[in-house]
C-alpha cells in the first residue's frame, strides 16, 4: 500500500511540474515564433503605422498623424490612470464583507463617464484623423470601416453569430 501510494505521489508531482502556467517550450512544428510577427501584431501597431502602410501615406500625412496621435495619448493618459484607480476602488468595495449599494453604483457612474470622455477622445482623434487624408485614401478608410461593421469584431464574430432561438438574418 505504501508503494502504491509512493508512486502515484510521484507520478502527480511530475504531471503537475509538467502543466506550470507560463513554462516556455520550443514551438511546435506549423506554430509561428516570436521572430515571425503573429496575427495580433498589428493591433499592437498604432492607426498611424497601420493607415501607412494600407493607405500610402504621404511623409506629411505620416508626420501630422504622428502629432495628432501623440497629443491623443497624452490627452489619455490620465483618464486612464483614473480609471484604473476607479477600478480598484470598485473591487475594494465589492471585497467588504457588506456590500455598499449607493457607494458600488457611484463608482460605476463614475467610471461610465471616464469611459465616455476616453470614447470622445478616440472618436475625435478619428475624425480628425480622416480630414487629413485626400479624398480616396477617406473612401478607402471609411470602405474598410462598414466592412468591419459588417462582419463585426472579437472572437464571438470569427465564429459565427450566435443564434440562440432566434432566426439569423
Amino acid at each position: 500500500m505504501k508503494a502504491l501510494f509512493g508512486t502515484t505521489a510521484a507520478v502527480v508531482l511530475a504531471t503537475s511540474l509538467l502543466a506550470i502556467p507560463g513554462q516556455a517550450r520550443p514551438p511546435q512544428d506549423g506554430e509561428a515564433t516570436t521572430e515571425e510577427a503573429p496575427r495580433y501584431a498589428r493591433h499592437r501597431a498604432g492607426l498611424v503605422e497601420r493607415w501607412s502602410e494600407k493607405l500610402e501615406l504621404s511623409d506629411a500625412q505620416v508626420e501630422t498623424l504622428t502629432a495628432m496621435q501623440a497629443d491623443v495619448k497624452a490627452t489619455a493618459k490620465p483618464l486612464k490612470e483614473q480609471m484604473r484607480a476607479l477600478k480598484l476602488e470598485m473591487r475594494e468595495l465589492w471585497s467588504e464583507e457588506v456590500i455598499d449599494a449607493d457607494a458600488v453604483l457611484a463608482k460605476q457612474a463614475e467610471l461610465h463617464d471616464l469611459q465616455g470622455a476616453m470614447a470622445q477622445v478616440r472618436l475625435g482623434f478619428k475624425l480628425d484623423a480622416l480630414n487629413v487624408l485626400d479624398p480616396e485614401q477617406k473612401a478607402q478608410v471609411i470602405e474598410r470601416m462598414s466592412k468591419r461593421a459588417e462582419r463585426g469584431h472579437g472572437k464571438r464574430s470569427r465564429r459565427g453569430k450566435r443564434t440562440r432561438g432566434h432566426q439569423a438574418d
